[in-house]
């Protein structure tokens, strides 16, 4: 993998970082709550342990394939079209 494959998954590690820390915040904050807003932050939190899982597959699948990932350019995709 080259240094910008190593740049893209720094910056995805960072953000499934980012993500956690949001998610066990919203839980930290939702324990104090009255019911009805206890469950609003207990909902933020599964989306972001969600987009923190996508995240972790993400660098899971790059980390195996690094150039599995390479987005097709619109020729690409018109030459598999024929």
């Amino acid at each position: 993998m080259g240094e910008e494959g190593l740049d893209i998954l720094k910056l995805l590690e960072e953000n499934m970082r980012c993500w956690e820390d949001a998610a066990a915040k919203c839980e930290r904050t939702a324990t104090g709550l009255p019911p009805g807003k206890k469950e609003e932050l207990f909902l933020m939190s599964a989306v972001y342990r969600e987009r923190a899982h996508i995240h972790e597959r993400l660098i899971s699948e790059l980390s195996r394939n690094p150039g599995s990932s390479r987005q097709r350019s619109p020729q690409d995709k018109t030459k598999q079209g024929r």
